[in-house]
């Protein structure tokens, strides 16, 4: 019923261009001294600096770690932590990602560090953190094989259903991290706040259910083809990008795959202008669920 992204659409078209109060929106860049991060991570983990992958929001760095004879690639990221205010946020998160990586479910766990096993050092206002590097291939969004091969698609929805009933676990298991959980209309500063909510929604989100998945919980929040490799042995997708995990309706990681489908159906491509071909959201919404 409820589908975030619509009605955040819905409520973006109908604000005006006025200034908003928002201190940390989408894509702006976060600031970082690379020098500070390369001798942090160094020091923590002996994990050598390498090339910046992405700087908006978060930063993440590639980069290598030596374990025995072998150099292994790792990613780095730089997370903005403002009076470690998200401290606890950032540890359920690195939380949740051991949970499923010992669960065998493809993601990118953090690496402890060496001097005391935590998953994330204070870097000044930021925190930075140690993954372990996807496994498979990445996927290319303007090649369309995510949406158009049936194997890749049957098998993010195969994800997305072990993901949600190991979350399931996790909350019966971790009760006492699940405080520090983010609510849907927290984050981005509350760019949700106020968005109308279907009543049959309304219901289930304080309800106590023996249903498996349950309909609200934590999810990971911002599943698409550029937060996950695939994996062609497994037929699944690694996935990693966790830092929008929130608790909310489930069907929400649901509507964050198909939407890249809609906007391609009905919008064209955000890369080439051009309509996407063969984009059917109701075909690729079939084999998801």
């Amino acid at each position: 019923c409820f589908n975030p992204f619509l009605n955040l659409s819905r409520f973006l078209t109908n604000q005006s261009l006025s200034p908003s109060p928002v201190v940390m929106p989408l894509f702006v860049k976060t600031p970082v001294n690379d020098e500070e991060v390369k001798a942090l991570v160094k020091k923590h983990w002996n994990v050598e600096l390498g090339t910046k992958l992405k700087d908006s929001q978060n930063q993440t760095f590639q980069g290598t770690i030596a374990v025995g004879s072998e150099v292994q690639n790792v990613a780095i990221r730089v997370t903005p932590n403002p009076e470690g205010k998200r401290t606890g946020t950032i540890d359920l998160e690195l939380s949740v990602i051991g949970f499923l990586a010992s669960k065998s479910l493809p993601v990118c766990a953090a690496l402890p560090t060496l001097d005391g096993g935590a998953l994330q050092v204070p870097l000044g206002e930021l925190s930075v953190s140690v993954f372990r590097f996807a496994d498979g291939e990445p996927l290319d969004f303007t090649a369309l094989h995510w949406m158009l091969d049936v194997e890749k698609v049957l098998g993010l929805g195969r994800w997305i259903g072990q993901l949600h009933l190991l979350l399931d676990e996790y909350e019966d298991t971790h009760p006492e991290l699940l405080v520090h959980a983010r609510k849907w209309d927290e984050l981005h500063d509350g760019v949700l706040k106020g968005i109308p909510i279907d009543e049959r929604d309304l219901k289930t989100e304080n309800e106590v259910s023996t249903a498996k998945p349950r309909t609200y919980g934590l999810i990971h929040g911002d599943i698409n083809c550029s937060n996950y490799f695939w994996m062609a042995d497994k037929q699944l997708p690694c996935m990693f990008d966790w830092d929008q995990m929130q608790r909310t309706w489930r069907l929400y990681d649901l509507s964050s795959c198909i939407w890249g489908v809609i906007t391609l159906q009905y919008a064209g491509s955000p890369v080439t202008m051009l309509p996407g071909p063969k984009a059917d959201e109701d075909k690729f919404t079939d084999l998801i669920v």
